[in-house]
């Protein structure tokens, strides 16, 4: 089960594995995944990658056709640098999707605020649970996500921008930012 930030791309995730075991290949030359929270540069640990490898070369090298990350929870400004990082090291990378659909930009808690105290600085830090117990209900995707006064993350809408490498002149920078 995705967790809450990666729940968005699990229709996605089941899609693209249901499409790859449709596709007649050799399944013993060639190894597709389709794969969660897994390293796609050196900043980026995407929500969702693409990797396809020659089995049969123990050096092969795995390709990464395609990612994508969600926007939510997390500053768009630091995603911009994860992608355009992806993109750089990943010649083959011909597909960017990106899940958009907070109601409000993603804020870190204010220094000085019980949110910050209770989750950034005390030590150990929370786990899943305690998270989870911390916001009084179950997580859902169509409610917001509050722990010690902070709107963690709020739903409004899920909806796809797709970047493709061989069509777009844009940098991540403009196309993210574009309505």
């Amino acid at each position: 089960m995705p967790s809450r930030h990666e729940a968005p791309l699990a229709p996605l995730n089941t899609t693209l594995t249901c499409l790859f075991e449709s596709i007649q290949y050799n399944h013993q030359v060639v190894n597709v995944n389709v794969m969660d929270n897994i390293k796609a540069s050196y900043s980026l640990v995407s929500d969702l990658r693409i990797s396809f490898q020659n089995i049969r070369h123990n050096a092969a090298q795995v390709i990464i056709p395609g990612i994508a990350e969600t926007v939510f929870s997390q500053h768009l400004e630091a995603l911009e640098d994860k992608l355009e990082d992806a993109i750089d090291t990943n010649p083959d990378l011909l597909l960017v999707a990106v899940v958009v659909c907070e109601q409000t930009a993603y804020q870190s808690p204010k220094k000085n605020l019980d949110a910050a105290r209770t989750l950034l600085w005390d030590t150990p830090k929370m786990s899943k649970e305690e998270f989870i117990t911390a916001a009084g209900n179950l997580p859902t995707l169509d409610s917001p996500l509050v722990v010690a006064n902070h709107t963690w993350c709020s739903i409004s809408s899920i909806w796809f921008k797709v970047w493709a490498r061989s069509i777009s002149i844009l940098t991540i920078q403009t196309w993210l930012s574009m309505e």
